[in-house]
């Protein structure tokens, strides 16, 4: 807003005939009684060659492809022009750079009325090469709207492609973008959620995660974490971004991403996309193998089977050679921020063989299953007594090494979930949980002093699995109202009680998207032991009378499963599918008091639906106060120092 008129900006991207256009619209508005004048400018200026971002990458307008192999930091883009030699200016309609003599587009202009200014040397990164600016006089009410379109490689003036970009208009451009996230998306579970913010921001997690993945020229996808400084591949992030994709039934997209797992995989057997870094070897052999879980596709187990074998003949070598039987010792330079024996890397080795006996049995090779199980039972054992031991000498939490005191809290909160040595309700597990919600602030992870936007996530998975409802709301409740405007997480660079914004850390974080997309989910429905849990957690808020929570089509372990709850005055009808013979389970909800059910079996707080489908009707009195975003985010406010 300024001078009584309003400015909107939204952005989108998209293809015309193969080349990757941003189109922005800029729609201005007068609110005020008289007439005013907007005003608006468009210009490109030098970023300076020298400058980098904390990963190594140029941080230039246009970014250079780098990396190698596929996967490093691969940015689209090209470099920018030599500081001498290149001359700007203003051309058929676009902002052009011109060097030896080629002219290429930058911006594709508005129409309309503009002026245009070029300076006359471009070399500082403060200089503005090249300037556009718009003015419209409104009367009250009245509106206008500027497009601009940026080519993310320049086109060249003297080519077709600048007049198929000129004309690509707003409306067009957007009604692509739908068509392709719908057709996408439509293909997924279905979700009906009472909280239109909790909807939204699943829905928006989803988005974030497909639009990070690029396709390389032999076809194959790379998920990388996000398009800006974190435009590259780490196992780590990919495995958790595929789950999600895989718990939201998007399993065909989910199998594109793993089919790249392979590049990362040495002729050894060992998975890993970052030196020092051991934890990415179980991630993938657990990714591949709760995607073939999910998926229930066996001719897919049946494809990976040589590769998880490697792996697997990998850790098992491993454990005959070490003396103490557990993953090398590592040194990320990253994350726990310590070298040695790091708990994550056993955890995730653990979940990651345990994956790799199911794969084994679903592809039909009992044998290999067979074969594969006695080296997840030792590694399991062997990784379950050090974690014990690491405890009992670091105040009964596990810590981030096992081996030696010091770093961060990161993979040692992996210790019972997804799939960890030691069970959700373990002494040593409450331990590490209590220290870790005793670190939190703002209601969630802290690492070094500052917020950690994700972390937090494995901390509510493990009490979403020790069925601590209320602790799990609240920590979706804390997680969403972290969120950026369009409902992205960070990492970490930003303290509590500071300022919201960070230079170094950009969001959206994949990960971040990837882990609120799986505690959605597994809150309505998760595999648990010979069955699935349905309505594991869910806000109080969401059963009061008239209110709908439904599921459809959700991947499990056991096949798909759907339900439908209807809340109404005194109780609620809950409807449900799921395939022959599988247990469903339902937790009385931490918001009702006087629980009531019509039908199945009600034993320490848990109704055993009577049968894989039918319904069933429940009476019970909502307990007050439920919590929900809009009250998470206004004590947020009120605790928020100047507010």
């Amino acid at each position: 807003m300024r001078d009584g008129v309003s400015y909107t900006v939204t952005m989108l991207a998209t293809p015309v005939d193969g080349v990757a256009v941003d189109v922005v619209a800029v729609d201005m508005r007068n609110l005020a009684r008289g007439r005013r004048r907007a005003g608006w400018a468009v210009g490109v200026r030098r970023s300076g060659g020298a400058r980098l971002t904390a990963q190594g990458a140029p941080y230039f307008r246009y970014l250079a492809p780098a990396g190698t192999p596929n996967g490093l930091y691969a940015q689209p883009g090209a470099p920018p022009a030599p500081a001498a030699g290149s001359r700007w200016g203003v051309a058929q309609g676009a902002i052009v750079r011109t060097t030896a003599g080629a002219g290429e587009a930058l911006v594709v202009l508005a129409g309309g009325p503009r002026r245009s200014s070029v300076a006359r040397r471009c070399t500082g990164r403060a200089t503005i090469c090249a300037q556009v600016a718009y003015t419209r006089m409104l009367g009250p009410g009245g509106r206008a709207r500027l497009v601009f379109k940026l080519p993310v490689v320049p086109v060249a003036v003297a080519g077709a492609a600048l007049g198929d970009v000129a004309r690509l208009g707003y409306g067009q451009a957007r009604a692509a973008v739908r068509r392709s996230f719908d057709g996408v998306l439509g293909s997924g579970m279905a979700l009906r959620l009472p909280e239109p913010a909790v909807a939204d921001a699943y829905q928006a997690s989803l988005v974030q995660i497909l639009t990070s993945r690029y396709r390389l020229a032999g076809g194959g996808w790379v998920q990388t974490v996000n398009d800006l400084q974190y435009h590259a591949f780490w196992l780590r992030d990919a495995a958790i971004m595929t789950n999600a994709l895989d718990l939201a039934g998007l399993g065909r997209t989910a199998a594109e991403d793993l089919d790249y797992f392979a590049s990362w995989q040495r002729p050894d057997g060992l998975f890993i996309s970052r030196a020092g870094q051991y934890d990415g070897m179980g991630q993938a052999l657990w990714a591949l193998g709760r995607h073939a879980e999910l998926s229930g596709d066996r001719a897919f187990a049946r494809a990976k089977l040589a590769a998880v074998g490697r792996a697997v003949g990998w850790i098992s070598a491993q454990l005959d050679t070490d003396p103490v039987g557990l993953m090398p010792a590592g040194d990320p330079g990253d994350d726990e921020y310590v070298a040695g024996r790091l708990a994550g890397d056993d955890f995730w080795a653990v979940a990651g063989m345990a994956a790799a006996v199911r794969l084994a049995t679903l592809a039909g090779r009992p044998d290999l299953a067979a074969a594969w199980e006695p080296v997840s039972r030792r590694l399991r054992t062997g990784v379950a007594a050090a974690a014990r031991a690491a405890a009992a000498a670091n105040g009964g939490a596990v810590p981030p090494a096992l081996d030696r005191p010091g770093g961060r809290d990161w993979g040692n909160w992996w210790v019972a979930y997804p799939d960890g040595p030691l069970g959700p309700d373990d002494p040593v597990v409450s331990a590490t949980v209590r220290r870790a919600r005793v670190g939190m602030r703002e209601g969630i992870a802290t690492y070094a002093g500052q917020l950690h936007d994700y972390t937090g996530f494995r901390i509510f998975e493990t009490e979403l699995a020790r069925g601590e409802q209320r602790a799990v709301v609240d920590g979706l409740y804390a997680e969403l109202a972290h969120t950026t405007g369009t409902l992205g997480g960070f990492e970490a660079d930003i303290r509590p009680g500071g300022k919201r914004s960070s230079a170094a850390n950009l969001s959206p974080h994949g990960t971040y998207s990837g882990e609120l997309v799986t505690l959605i989910r597994n809150m309505l429905v998760r595999d648990e032991g010979t069955g699935v849990v349905v309505l594991g957690a869910v806000p109080g808020g969401w059963l009061a009378p008239g209110r709908v929570i439904a599921v459809g089509g959700a991947p499990t372990a056991h096949g798909r499963v759907s339900f439908t709850l209807r809340a109404r005055a005194g109780g609620a009808q809950l409807s449900w599918h799921a395939p022959a013979g599988t247990a469903v389970r339902w937790p009385i909800p931490d918001g009702v008091r006087d629980f009531r059910a019509g039908g199945g079996r009600l034993e320490r707080g848990v109704l055993s639906l009577p049968g894989s489908s039918g319904a069933v009707s429940v009476g019970w009195r909502l307990r007050p106060g439920a919590p929900d975003l809009a009250g998470t985010v206004a004590r947020l406010r009120r605790a928020y120092p100047g507010a």
